[in-house]
């Protein structure tokens, strides 16, 4: 967590500018390197749950059809 020192507080780096700046003062204070990447266990629970609702649309068609009849 970045310290501004002519401010006297702490800032995320959400809160600093693009390049890196105190959004108050101007002063250059972190290093932004492009965008952060989603965790691994994100994509492992979008994976997951695109099989498990993918799954139930193949339940759905089939009670549809077995009703239907």
């Amino acid at each position: 967590m970045p310290w501004c020192e002519p401010c006297s507080r702490y800032l995320t780096l959400p809160t600093l500018t693009v390049e890196g700046t105190c959004p108050t003062c101007g002063t250059k204070l972190a290093e932004i390197q492009g965008k952060p990447r989603a965790p691994w266990h994100f994509w492992l629970l979008v994976g997951a749950l695109s099989i498990y609702l993918g799954w139930r649309a193949i339940q759905g068609v089939a009670w549809l059809l077995q009703h239907a009849l």
